[in-house]
């Protein structure tokens, strides 16, 4: 650290000791520094697994660190004429998210692994 780094009062920079923090490799990111919503959508995929015919996943922080959280596929639909795809969101592919203190993620209701992947 240079002196560049530490303050007047003799104390490292505020910036260069939140910038090791966030980097330190032994401790978690700051809850505030987490990108939430990519977090939410890879952890719900990891727990459900992936399906053959995602379309996306879609989550929202609605209030309060509460997230809606929707994994949308396409479906099969035969019509009169042709078999179209439909998108759609599949019983148990819907969740309310929470997260809580120190960054735990509570699914209501609980993921279910429906796909191998």
């Amino acid at each position: 650290m240079n002196s560049s780094e530490i303050e007047a009062s003799g104390v490292p920079s505020i910036n260069k000791v939140k910038g090791v923090m966030k980097h330190d490799p032994i401790l978690k990111p700051n809850p505030q520094d987490i990108n939430w919503e990519q977090e939410i959508k890879a952890e719900t995929l990891k727990r459900l697994g992936k399906p053959d015919k995602l379309i996306k996943v879609s989550a929202c922080n609605v209030f309060d660190n509460n997230w809606r959280v929707n994994v949308w596929v396409n479906r099969e639909v035969e019509t009169e004429f042709d078999i179209v795809l439909s998108p759609t969101i599949p019983k148990g592919h819907s969740f309310f998210v929470t997260v809580r203190q120190g960054g735990l993620l509570e699914f209501n209701p609980d993921v279910e692994k429906l796909y191998g992947t």
